[in-house]
């Protein structure tokens, strides 16, 4: 009875060992992410129109397929792309209206170095310093009362930075968690609207349309209740284990 009690601690001893970074082997997977939250605002003016009241509802999505190679048994680089899609709709309370209904769509691709800390166990810290790009394409019809449709291009360029827990579930499966803490953006966007406009002469309302150009650059540090910042993963360890 010793000798087989001793022959299981043995082998979960060896499990534990080869659950762990090291050199010359590869995470294979994907990070998911998403929120959904509800607001509602009390009767205001609205460009000078009564407004009963709005409920917007928020929405997001996003998935990213990512590889990292392991350099050493403390550090990895990888490569990962992005999709994310969100939503925004607004409604007037009291007259059960659409006022806005705002579609967003971003492709990405990052590149990423990641430190890794034994905490216990299977469990490790991870520490992933990011630069990414991505192209954002947002589409925004009836925006107000003036019945705005406006869309939107933009290019983002930035650093995220991202610890997260890791667990090495067994030789082959790892699940993670990565919180993006502090993001460093630039953005560069073009905006075409079309918006109606009132004629006070002729009593008439009238289409224009108009082009926007702007540009940006932040920093911030995310709050931690921000779940759109949160992600989550799964990964396949590739490679062989250091005695094979």
């Amino acid at each position: 009875m010793k000798k087989q009690i001793l022959a299981i601690s043995m082998v979960l001893v060896s499990g534990i060992a080869y659950a762990q970074p090291q050199k010359g082997r590869s995470l294979l997977g994907a990070n998911l992410n998403g929120s959904f939250s509800t607001e509602e605002n009390p009767s205001y003016l609205n460009y000078g129109f009564p407004n009963n009241g709005t409920k917007t509802r928020y929405s997001s999505f996003g998935i990213a397929p990512n590889l990292k190679y392991f350099v050493s048994d403390k550090a990895s680089l990888g490569f990962g792309l992005s999709y994310n899609n969100s939503s925004q709709k607004q409604r007037d309370i009291k007259a059960d209206t659409l006022l806005n209904d705002s579609h967003s769509n971003a492709f990405g691709v990052n590149f990423n170095y990641t430190k890794y800390f034994l905490l216990k166990g299977k469990l490790y810290l991870g520490l992933e310093n990011q630069l990414y790009t991505s192209l954002n394409k947002t589409n925004s019809p009836k925006q107000d009362y003036y019945k705005r449709d406006v869309v939107s291009t933009a290019i983002n360029v930035g650093y995220a930075f991202s610890p997260g827990l890791l667990y090495f579930v067994s030789d082959r499966l790892v699940f993670s968690t990565y919180f993006s803490l502090l993001v460093v953006n630039f953005n560069s966007s073009k905006s075409n609207y079309k918006y109606r406009e009132y004629d006070n002469v002729s009593g008439t309302y009238s289409f224009n349309e108009k082009v926007t150009k702007s540009s940006s650059l932040d920093a911030r540090m995310v709050k931690w209740t921000n779940l759109s910042s949160l992600t989550i993963g799964i990964h396949y360890y590739l490679g062989k284990k250091a005695s094979e």
